[in-house]
């Protein structure tokens, strides 16, 4: 495992002290984290790898914070989470290569497996998101965008990955900004040219990530968010 300093800069943990080893107090220190999207019961969540300064343990940690309620209402979740050592691995080479760990609307593949959210648009979970993540990587085409090469030309990138048809493309190169929306089964829904389009999250990793449909149409399922479109 990589275990450099921390890109995102210094990440407050004291709250999880002491270290669930050794004890030390004071000892355990971010050397990765990402920060994901929202999620139906999460105003930010954040993710990542820590280890402790005195005796070497290391482990991941997840972050989940919700002011929704009340005015003064800001509840904080700080919790240290067991990982076995391959998915251990797998979590920090994935944030390392992330370009921007603490932009929610990054698109990289870290992002894009690590934020997966169920059919209520509620986060999976840091374990349940991880076993995505190998899965993907254990992939034989490689997993969605896990395989495309850095520096990909766009045209490129979709035949390694097995370019949709017409429409499909034309939608994920159309410029769109979505809205959440209370709709368990299709969360996010944008309106383009007076067409009504909604995007459905499928059932990650058994099903492609997303699917689209305009005014009630399928168009296709797709993994990779495009980089056109605005997220809500």
């Amino acid at each position: 495992m990589r275990r450099g300093p921390d890109r995102s800069a210094a990440y407050p943990l004291g709250v999880l002290d002491p270290c669930p080893r050794c004890a030390t107090e004071d000892a355990l220190r971010a050397v990765r984290r990402l920060v994901l999207p929202s999620d139906a019961r999460s105003d930010e969540i954040a993710v990542g790898v820590v280890v402790c300064t005195a005796c070497g343990a290391d482990g991941a940690f997840v972050v989940e914070a919700s002011r929704r309620g009340a005015l003064d209402a800001d509840a904080t979740q700080r919790s240290l989470v067991t990982l076995p050592a391959d998915d251990l691995d797998a979590l920090d080479d994935a944030i390392a290569a992330c370009p921007a760990p603490l932009d929610e609307r990054c698109a990289c593949a870290a992002h894009r497996h690590l934020g997966h959210a169920d059919a209520k648009a509620r986060w999976v979970g840091l374990r349940a998101a991880v076993r995505g993540l190998r899965d993907a990587i254990a992939d034989p085409r490689g997993g969605p965008g896990l395989a495309v090469p850095e520096g990909a030309a766009a045209p490129e990138a979709a035949a390694l990955r097995g370019a949709p048809d017409a429409a499909l493309a034309a939608a994920l190169a159309t410029p769109v900004t979505w809205r959440r929306v209370a709709d368990v089964e299709r969360p996010y829904a944008a309106d383009v040219a007076g067409a009504c389009w909604r995007l459905a999250l499928g059932d990650f990793p058994a099903e492609p990530l997303y699917a689209l449909e305009v005014d009630g149409a399928a168009v296709g399922t797709f993994d990779d968010w495009p980089a056109a479109w605005t997220r809500p």
